[in-house]
């Protein structure tokens, strides 16, 4: 048996829960950097790795390449197993990662293996589900007891949205999601999710960006408390602390910033801090910049550009941008 899942904290539960079978974790936030289409799987892998090399300052290039060569080893190898279960959620990180696993599966035979799912968005007795990682050992277990299995529509499905995502045209999702879905039941809103950090028409900012600056305009100062605002308003564990962070850091380094730290104007990353606590410490402010962007009457992108990738898009300079209206719910090109 096979369990494959979004990261290590489901992964260890998993593990804790007695059930046999080997694990595997995921470990790809896939709605940050670069995701092209019409790569091939290791120049997939090395576009991944270099890219969370460098969000994450904790690991390598040649580390995260080497977790995914062996991730996609053990899934190349999938035959010697009986039963493949993958363990995942609702939120936006898990059904990336879950439509680019059926996607794969799409394409293979699975012969006598059988390919079962669990996704929730719930669980009773907890609430404000947020993921897998507020469940205890028991409480995972019992969801093996809810496994399905995984349908050819379901496959077709994840296929056709994992293209949309690669796209160079992100109008593809929007194209997707006018489809019947609900095959994949979460799937719509973490897809919408996903294009609301597409820049503002408003002001550039993406939503996130948006509920970042937010924060610190009501007094909120601290990384900590940032974070925590910001889960509370998002109906899952969405971004993570790394992301947040990167979010903070680009935020107050920009050539016009919209924050600055209160004791040092440039926030240092925690792997640059010699401790924890002095990461933490870090507290930060919006500049006059901020305010106005914050307010409309500046474009985060006018004043300082734009270059990154979000999935199959690389979304550059100034014009021609592809960006969220966020009163039509759609996007728009500049």
């Amino acid at each position: 048996m096979l369990h494959i899942t979004n990261g290590d904290c489901a992964a260890n539960l998993i593990k804790q829960t007695g059930l046999p079978g080997d694990i595997l974790a995921w470990r790809d936030m896939l709605y940050e950097g670069p995701v092209p289409a019409a790569l091939s799987s290791f120049e997939l892998l090395n576009v991944r790795a270099e890219f969370l090399a460098q969000w994450n300052g904790w690991v390598t290039k040649e580390e995260v390449l080497t977790q995914f060569i062996t991730r996609d080893e053990t899934l190349a190898n999938f035959h010697k197993y009986s039963h493949i279960i993958l363990w995942f959620e609702h939120d936006l990180y898990d059904q990336l990662q879950l439509i680019q696993i059926l996607n794969w599966f799409q394409k293979q035979s699975l012969d006598s293996t059988e390919l079962s799912l669990i996704c929730i968005n719930h669980f009773p007795g907890i609430e404000s589900f947020k993921g897998l990682g507020q469940l205890n050992p028991e409480q995972m277990r019992s969801l093996y007891e809810t496994r399905q299995p995984v349908s050819t529509e379901q496959l077709l499905l994840a296929a056709s949205a994992w293209v949309a995502f690669c796209s160079p045209n992100p109008s593809a999702i929007e194209e997707f999601l006018k489809r019947d879905i609900n095959a994949l039941p979460f799937l719509r809103n973490a897809l919408t999710r996903y294009l609301e950090d597409f820049p503002s028409i408003f002001n550039g900012l993406s939503r996130t960006q948006k509920q970042i600056l937010s924060a610190v305009e009501t007094g909120i100062k601290s990384f900590s408390e940032i974070f925590r605002q910001n889960i509370d308003i998002e109906d899952y564990f969405f971004p993570g602390d790394i992301d947040v962070w990167n979010y903070l850091y680009q935020l107050s380094s920009s050539d016009d910033p919209l924050l600055i730290g209160v004791d040092r104007e440039l926030l240092a990353f925690p792997w640059q801090c010699p401790t924890k606590e002095e990461f933490l410490r870090q507290k930060v402010q919006l500049t006059s910049s901020g305010r106005n962007v914050l307010k409309g009457q500046t474009d985060w992108i006018n004043i300082n550009g734009i270059d990154c990738w979000k999935g199959g898009v690389h979304l550059q300079n100034k014009t021609h941008l592809w960006r969220w209206d966020e009163q039509n719910h759609q996007l728009k090109s500049d």
